[in-house]
């Protein structure tokens, strides 16, 4: 008997196969650099190939936008996935934080396991499904 309704689908599943997440999976912030103050204040990493995974927050631009806007914090795990306009190139991306003045950037939350590590912001679900005729 095959289940043609999610709801019914989902009730067969075992509730520790799915990872759900709280809030907005994307978030805008805009970053204005100053001649006093031009460092974002991040580490990141270019290797995922299409944005910037925030590895850490210390101090600089970043920092001051998360004591303004509580709500909306910049944190680890994060990955920047466009700026001004420039998306799906890390090195790109990358270049346009370090050469502009007026960063628009759009994030896409990031989830982190025990060990600190990015997990995907992504519901994991795997079914495996048997018929076995007679």
């Amino acid at each position: 008997e095959f289940a043609t309704d999610p709801a019914d689908a989902a009730k067969a599943l075992d509730p520790g196969l799915l990872m759900f997440t709280e809030g907005p999976t994307h978030f805008a912030i805009v970053l204005e650099k100053r001649r006093n103050n031009s460092r974002l204040g991040i580490d990141v990493d270019a290797s995922q190939g299409q944005g910037l995974v925030i590895d850490s927050v210390a101090g600089g631009l970043v920092a001051e936008w998360n004591r303004r806007h509580p709500e909306c914090k910049v944190k680890v795990g994060d990955c920047i996935v466009e700026v001004n306009g420039i998306t799906g190139d890390a090195q790109e991306i990358f270049k346009e934080c370090r050469s502009t003045w007026k960063l628009e950037m759009k994030l896409r939350r990031g989830r982190q396991d025990d060990g600190g590590r990015e997990r995907s912001v992504l519901p994991t679900l795997s079914v495996v499904t048997w018929n076995i005729l007679s």
